[in-house]
């Protein structure tokens, strides 16, 4: 049997295909496989999403550095005391930070 080649829709190389999934893609490209992915289920809860909308519209800015957030430093709700250490979704546990001062904060105790 001829082997067959594809045209990659992301990069328009011709490759093989070397099985019968994605055959759109060539290796670089290929989509990940996200079916199996796992879903933190801490974050799925009701109140934490009730209190999370709650938060993002009383506060509007980071409370460290009072950004209002853009396309490139997003703002995100934070917890204080963080699920893995005892904290709750409850609203006085929870603040809005901007993407860089969250990632400066995570792994310590800050209030």
């Amino acid at each position: 049997m001829a082997k067959s080649y594809r045209i990659c829709l992301v990069c328009r190389q011709l490759f093989q295909p070397i099985n019968n999934k994605n055959t759109s893609y060539c290796e670089l490209h290929k989509p990940k496989d996200t079916r199996h992915r796992v879903h933190n289920k801490a974050y799925d809860d009701t109140e934490y999403r009730k209190n999370r909308k709650k938060i993002k519209e009383l506060q509007k800015e980071c409370q460290w550095c009072q950004t209002r957030g853009s396309t490139q430093n997003k703002l995100v709700c934070d917890h204080i005391v963080p699920l893995s250490r005892g904290g709750s979704h409850h609203i006085d546990n929870l603040r809005i930070l901007c993407m860089q001062c969250h990632n400066k904060r995570q792994g310590r105790d800050h209030r």
